[in-house]
């Protein structure tokens, strides 16, 4: 189940995200003041093959690219290695507003050179990248708690990288987002950043 995922950075997330009703935003995100918690989970906008290319792309790049625009190769088996997907990275114009995170369940041996950032409240990571900790406190697709009140509790107990800290945190706040919102398809997800340099 574990994979890996090039998502945008927080700053950029951030300097770019524009609420629909254009409202001030409860919890992370009230104000122009920098905020307190990052958010390095996996809520944020996942690197695109339609994004614009480097204007000089690698040998290994191009191959790897034409192989995914073909169908030769699928994206599940990018996500699946370091190596393509460290490939896929560089080869877009944009590269430095992306980071490289790998997403797996708490119980799943993640490769041992990984930083554990902490645990979100997501989808299985095959499927969309959603993550109700973003949604709630960070990035909302939709305005789920208006009065930024209900998980207070949760959104004060996410650590510096806006993730919790125990898979057991995250199980908390499934279980009062689905009891609010319905939705029974979240687990616990271990997030890890690769090694600097």
């Amino acid at each position: 189940m574990g994979r890996y995922a090039i998502l945008k950075r927080f700053e950029i997330m951030r300097e770019e995200f524009v609420f629909p009703e254009k409202l001030p935003m409860a919890y992370a995100y009230p104000s122009k003041k920098p905020p307190k918690k990052l958010y390095r989970g996996l809520g944020r906008e996942e690197r695109d093959l339609f994004d614009p290319l480097a204007p000089a792309l690698s040998p290994g790049g191009k191959e790897l690219i034409a192989a995914l625009e073909e169908g030769e190769t699928p994206f599940s088996a990018l996500w699946e290695s370091r190596e393509k997907t460290l490939l896929y990275a560089a080869s877009f114009g944009d590269a430095e507003d992306y980071e490289i995170v790998y997403l797996a369940s708490p119980d799943e041996k993640a490769p041992e050179d990984l930083l554990p950032l902490g645990f979100d409240a997501g989808y299985a990571p095959e499927e969309e990248l959603f993550s109700a900790v973003s949604d709630l406190f960070f990035f909302p697709l939709w305005r789920p708690d208006e009065g930024g009140k209900a998980f207070l509790r949760e959104f004060e107990s996410l650590n510096g990288n806006g993730l919790f800290s125990s898979p057991g945190e995250a199980l908390a706040l499934i279980r009062r987002y689905e009891e609010t919102f319905g939705d029974d398809s979240l687990l616990p997800l271990a997030v890890y950043a690769l090694p600097e340099g």
